[in-house]
Formats: C-alpha cells, structure tokens, sequence
C-alpha cells in the first residue's frame, strides 16, 4: 500500500488487472525514462496524476545558457607628472665699470687699453646686446655678444686686443680710444639702451 502511495505522489496511473483461464488481461508498459506508455497510449507523470498525450512527445528542451557579460574594462588615468621647480635667484643685478687702463703699454696703438666691468650682485646677467662706449667723444661703441657674467666675475673690454680668460672682447681698432691727456668717459648701457654705469678716470686699473 505504501508503494501504491508514493506512485501516486509522483502522478503514475495504476491499472488493475484479473488473470482469468479464459483471458488474459497482461497490459505491457514501457518507457524512456520521461514518459511512459501502455496500451497504446503514452503518459506523462504529473503532480496531479498521469496524463495520457498523443502521438510522439517532444523531449522537455534543454535551457541555452546565456553567456556570462563581460566587464567594460575601465581606462586608468595617466598621472601628470609634477613640474619640477628650478629655482633661480632673485638678487638684484649690479654691474658697474669698475676702472679703465688708459695708458696703454704698446707704443703709439696702445692695443693694451681696456675697461674693467665687474658683477657685484647676486645674480647672473645676461650681457647680450649690452653695449659700452666713450661717450666723451661719443664713439666708439662696443656691442656685446650673447654672454652670461656670473657674480662677482670681472670682465675686460680691451681696445685691440682679444684675452679669453677675461671675457675675450675687443673694440678691434687699430688706435687708442681713452685719451691721456683729457681723460675720457665710458658708458655702460643694458639691452634696452638705458644706462647702467658710468667711469672716467683717472686712477687708471
């Protein structure tokens, strides 16, 4: 009785069946393991009972399986790099002439004369296109070239003469320019033509 129950329970149909000499009452089942059949009839097992079904059942269709998204990858940010900090000085720039050796040693051309330029400040300057010049006579006028004076560095500015180790400039002229006999007067302009220093003499260097 108890397996009559739980055949129940699963929906299976139960046939009775009386074995007499005169006939024979054998029913024949058979099954696929989802459905099964007798009698000519087939029969799928259900909660509420069996229920027969025509003709041939459709397996039960296998759920396709989604696939599984895949994450957007997220762009990481390049970092900026932190600018690096230079640090310059702030000092103020002075730069004055110091002397000018006016009497020459060389005779008669005195290549030899020049003007001493000194950076007494904290910072270096920039002397490109600065210009020195006997303003007395009002010529001639040196132009420099492009050239970094660092502090406390002497320059000199010969009348023909060239000496790398003190900045190698020269007015190039084959006559001398400071006058012995009535001293002369020399200028120092910056870049934009204002005037930074002023020397006569003597003393001489």
């Amino acid at each position: 009785m108890e397996v009559v129950n739980r055949l129940n329970l699963e929906g299976v149909q139960i046939f009775e069946t009386d074995t007499t000499e005169a006939y024979d009452d054998t029913l024949k089942m058979t099954s696929n393991c989802q459905t099964y059949e007798i009698g000519g009839q087939v029969f799928v097992p259900v909660s509420s009972g069996a229920s027969p079904v025509g003709g041939n059942v459709s397996p039960t269709a296998t759920p396709t399986s989604l696939p599984t998204p895949v994450p957007t990858p997220i762009a990481t940010p390049t970092p900026v790099p932190t600018p690096t900090i230079v640090a310059t000085s702030t000092g103020t720039p002075n730069l004055s002439i110091e002397c000018i050796f006016f009497d020459g040693v060389v005779s008669r051309t005195e290549s030899d004369e020049y003007v001493r330029i000194v950076n007494a400040g904290e910072t270096s300057v920039d002397l490109s296109n600065w210009s020195l010049k006997d303003v007395a006579d009002g010529s001639p006028t040196f132009t420099f070239p492009g050239y970094t004076i660092a502090p406390n560095e002497t320059i000199r500015v010969y009348t023909n003469e060239v000496h790398s180790e003190s900045g190698g400039f020269s007015f190039g002229l084959g006559s001398s320019i400071w006058a012995n006999s009535a001293p002369d007067t020399a200028a120092l302009f910056n870049a934009q033509g204002q005037e930074v220093s002023r020397k006569s003499y003597p003393p001489s260097c």
